[in-house]
């Protein structure tokens, strides 16, 4: 167990989010609810705000805490035959729009329903930031396990410092920064350091709790997780840096393809050294067509390296989202891909 340490203050708390009232969330929800009565659909989803203490100490001298704060709403609005999602969350109440999220969710229901069939095959994609965070979070799980990578588990136990992405996809793991979910310390009492995973698409580093570090003849980042956790280490702050375009332009740019909001059900064990992943789309998937979404299409399931589509990133956008939960967050833009792969499709 380590013994006293030096953290860095971080700007994790939003007062008006810890004073938050039920009263305000219900009528932030009835929003949602009246833009889904707009068109007789159906609408789901939460808006939580939270505090979250942190404490730790142990007998060798070390006392750890922070105290933050995280303001959340997500929806996925429904009608009979489409389904319609959108989120955003915020350490500030303040910053949350849930009106706004109640429109968007709304939009992709109604331009959604009686979703057609398309044949499987390789399209260009064009994916909100909820998407590519699905792809990231799951890459970061298993390329950038410090643990996995000692045991010859990861991309990185063979590939550390060559070129496994674009050169346009920069990612580090920054606890400090405060335009993410910042904490100073991890689960073990460690300080959090800033972490380059991927610069200009090389595999820079990998992430270590105490266990891995040791394993792996290294000095811990400050990335271990609770206590009986036995998966090993990873980056719990994410940041994917933008690009020069936006969501419409990238559309715009597709002669025929996908729009993406989100995926679901993936599975990255297929080819762990890969990256080879599978998955389906949902919520809002849309068939584009010279550069505009022509018609709503049913979902498909994804069998994809995640090695060959991040290196196939034609634009990322200006603007990133951020996306968290109780103890992670990721920061990050839009992407079009080039020649993504889809193995089949579904009924619905």
């Amino acid at each position: 167990m380590p013994g006293p340490q030096e953290y860095p203050e971080v700007e994790g708390f939003s007062e008006a989010t810890h004073r938050a009232e039920p009263g305000l969330r219900a009528a932030e929800v009835a929003k949602i609810i009246a833009r889904a009565d707009e068109h007789g659909f159906d609408a789901s989803g939460a808006y939580s705000t939270s505090t979250t203490e942190i404490a730790l100490a142990n007998s060798h001298g070390l006392i750890a805490y922070h105290i933050g704060t995280q303001a959340a709403v997500n929806t996925t609005i429904l009608s009979e035959t489409s389904a319609g999602f959108a989120a955003v969350d915020d350490k500030d109440i303040r910053e949350i729009d849930a009106d706004e999220v109640g429109r968007r969710a709304a939009l992709k229901a109604f331009e959604g329903r009686n979703p057609g069939d398309l044949e499987p095959g390789a399209y260009d994609i064009v994916v909100e930031p909820h998407g590519v965070a699905d792809l990231l979070r799951t890459i970061s799980y298993m390329a950038f396990n410090g643990l996995a990578a000692a045991e010859g588990r990861s991309i990185a136990s063979n590939r550390m410092g060559e070129k496994i992405f674009g050169s346009n996809v920069d990612i580090v793991d920054d606890a400090h920064d405060p335009a993410g979910r910042p904490v100073p310390f991890d689960f073990q009492g460690m300080p959090k350091r800033r972490m380059v995973l991927i610069d200009n698409g090389v595999l820079k580093n990998v992430v270590h709790d105490l266990e891995s570090a040791k394993l792996a003849g290294v000095e811990p980042t400050g990335h271990g997780l609770p206590a009986g956790s036995s998966f090993g280490s990873v980056p719990l702050n994410l940041f994917m840096a933008p690009g020069e375009s936006s969501l419409e332009e990238m559309i715009a740019s597709t002669k025929r393809g996908l729009f993406i909001t989100h995926f679901h059900y993936i599975n990255p064990f297929l080819n762990p050294l890969e990256l080879v992943f599978t998955g389906m789309t949902r919520d809002g998937t849309f068939l584009i067509e010279d550069g505009k979404l022509s018609r709503p299409v049913k979902n498909l399931r994804f069998t994809e390296s995640m090695v060959r589509a991040f290196s196939n990133i034609a634009a990322l956008s200006r603007e990133t989202t951020l996306i968290s939960d109780e103890f992670s967050s990721i920061r990050i833009p839009a992407a079009r891909f080039n020649d993504f792969h889809f193995t089949s499709a579904t009924e619905f």
